[in-house]
């Protein structure tokens, strides 16, 4: 028997449907966001994966989905990407199915715009933000911006080599060698969308700003990042100027 918890749908407004699961009963409630990489049938084929999503829900009621088209979720309509705070409405509507009235998001990635998003759009439910290998102030730019030129490249460079070794050395570097883990991430990818959705979604997202709204955050927040991470250098972890 595969691991892991049933998954269940949520309906959005627009009736689109979200995969999301739940376990471990503990008294915090921690929602983990990773974004566009995530699908959460096939997280649990990884035993690394597996244990850390056990461990999480040792002390808390561990919540996973797949936003909007990823994963399990519905897909999008070709050319359409919801904006952040249409993703942020996904977490909320899941975060109402399960009766959550307080939450912890733990986000990774581009995941965590969406929950940067969610904490000043509903601040009563976030009682604190995690975030890791999260563009705090996207790249290092001095005016919080990407430029069009480093999003085409990120985003051709998905299109060429998502769900492949290559990306599998970008991903997890220290675990490229590993033939389980390789092949599995590979899958993995291809389970999340396909590398015209992925790079679709990078090219929308990562245009978007969303540092101006991180002085808005009111709890408190754990910004986690490693320092040879190839997908986000360290500096784009830091918080910009305006903070």
């Amino acid at each position: 028997m595969p691991r892991g918890p049933e998954t269940r749908y949520a309906r959005a407004e627009d009736g689109s449907q979200i995969a999301y699961q739940v376990i471990g009963d503990g008294p915090l409630d921690l929602v983990y966001l990773s974004g566009s990489l995530s699908h959460v049938d096939v997280r649990w084929e990884s035993p690394l994966n597996a244990r850390f999503l056990e461990r999480l829900a040792t002390f808390s009621r561990l919540v996973t989905f797949d936003r909007r088209g990823v994963g399990a979720s519905d897909r999008l309509p070709n050319n359409t990407v919801p904006t952040w705070e249409e993703w942020a409405e996904d977490l909320r509507v899941v975060l109402d199915v399960v009766d959550s009235k307080t939450a912890v998001p733990l986000a990774v990635g581009d995941g965590g715009a969406m929950a940067i998003t969610f904490a000043t759009m509903h601040p009563e439910r976030v009682s604190a933000l995690v975030l890791f290998n999260v563009l705090g102030n996207f790249g290092g730019e001095s005016d919080g911006e990407l430029s069009e030129e480093l999003v085409d490249l990120v985003a051709g460079a998905q299109e060429e080599l998502w769900g492949t070794q290559d990306w599998v050395k970008i991903l997890t570097p220290s675990l490229a060698d590993d033939p389980v883990h390789s092949v599995w991430l590979m899958k993995y990818m291809r389970a999340t969308g396909t590398p015209k959705a992925i790079a679709a979604q990078t090219r929308a997202t990562w245009g978007t700003d969303v540092s101006f709204v991180v002085p808005l955050i009111r709890v408190p927040t754990l910004v986690l990042h490693r320092t040879d991470y190839a997908g986000a250098g360290i500096d784009s972890g830091r918080c910009p100027r305006s903070c």
